[in-house]
């Protein structure tokens, strides 16, 4: 009952589960920091609440890649081999340093008011960000081929065609993500605009316009979780 192919699985089934639950109390938060009619302090505080819930999601899409990977192997899905075994584990190491690193940079960014980070940090962060960005394309690129591959009857790496499908979905899930990250700038400039220097119609317009830009890639994220669950369950 206690194998560890159990636990793993169930592990990655909560985690579909809180991660979408997280995203929709980081959507919700979000919207109350967008409403003007609250004072700046509120919103300051709902900013607060939404950064640290995002946390959340950020780190469920890696743990989810990192459980799955290990899940191929030992259910017998993919990745076959001593060669197999190698890659699960390199992935569970990649895995647990990257997410190390995304709440480094949340530490960082969070800094309380008035409070800085030692210099060392912020120019680690400086070198994660673009990092940050590339493997995830990296990793959407991968995830796509390797499906592909396996779906179209060649020597892929995955066995079993449910779970080449769970790929291609995560893959756009990734990439969702990579589209959030490239209008986020413009949101997190109007956010500092508005909490420094007061609200105005102005910036509160740059703020929707940017927010509009990256909402359809969350409700893309969540056809596509939804879309990963009804094929894991068909499957």
């Amino acid at each position: 009952m206690f194998e560890p192919y159990v636990l793993l699985k169930t592990l990655h089934v909560l985690l579909i589960a809180t991660w979408l639950g997280m995203d929709f109390g980081t959507f919700i938060s979000y919207s109350r920091m967008r409403d003007a009619s609250l004072s700046i302090d509120t919103r300051k505080q709902m900013y607060r609440v939404f950064a640290f819930i995002d946390m959340g999601p950020r780190s469920s899409l890696v743990l989810m890649l990192t459980l799955g990977v290990a899940l191929t192997y030992m259910g017998g899905w993919g990745f076959a081999g001593s060669g197999g075994r190698a890659f699960a584990i390199v992935v569970a190491i990649l895995g647990i340093f990257w997410v190390a690193a995304m709440w480094h940079q949340y530490w960082v960014h969070e800094a309380p008011p008035g409070e800085s980070r030692p210099g060392f940090h912020v120019r680690i962060q400086k070198v994660f960000r673009p990092l940050d960005i590339w493997l995830r394309v990296g990793l959407a690129g991968g995830l796509a081929v390797a499906a592909v591959v396996s779906l179209a009857g060649g020597e892929g790496p995955i066995y079993a065609n449910w779970l080449s499908w769970k790929l291609i979905l995560f893959a756009g899930i990734v990439m969702s993500g990579v589209g959030i990250r490239v209008f986020l700038p413009a949101v997190a400039s109007a956010v500092a605009d508005i909490f420094t220097k007061g609200s105005t119609p102005e910036r509160e317009a740059a703020l929707a316009a940017g927010s509009r830009r990256t909402i359809w890639f969350v409700y893309a994220i969540w056809v596509l979780i939804i879309a990963i669950s009804w094929v894991a369950i068909a499957g």
